[in-house]
């Protein structure tokens, strides 16, 4: 029998997206970051980030990622600035690196 597996069973192993707060202003992101999950990620962040003077966000739990997931990091880096708050990435998958580097948009990434 095969090893190779069905669309089906790749969605399944796919995991939610999820942005938990594990202290004063730490926050782990994890999951699959995308297409599906971005904008749900940006609408609960809000709230989460609010009051927050400085913001570390761990990525080392983040499965997979596409353009939307760094769309959805430029897009808090950008609303960090905007509120005068410190935001850093830790742990950024080189999968968005990646997607960062060819988009030329590695220097707009606040990393830690």
């Amino acid at each position: 029998m095969s090893q190779a597996t069905s669309p089906a069973m790749n969605s399944r192993r796919a995991t939610n997206a999820a942005l938990r707060k594990t202290g004063e202003g730490q926050f782990e992101l994890s999951g699959d970051v995308g297409f599906k999950t971005a904008s749900a990620l940006l609408k609960n962040s809000i709230a989460q980030f609010a009051g927050e003077r400085a913001l570390r966000v761990d990525m080392a739990g983040v499965n997979n990622t596409d353009s939307a997931g760094l769309a959805l990091v430029i897009e808090w880096t950008r609303q960090a600035l905007a509120a005068g708050q410190d935001l850093k990435f830790t742990s950024v998958p080189a999968q968005l690196l990646s997607l960062a580097d060819i988009s030329d948009a590695k220097e707009l990434l606040p990393l830690a």
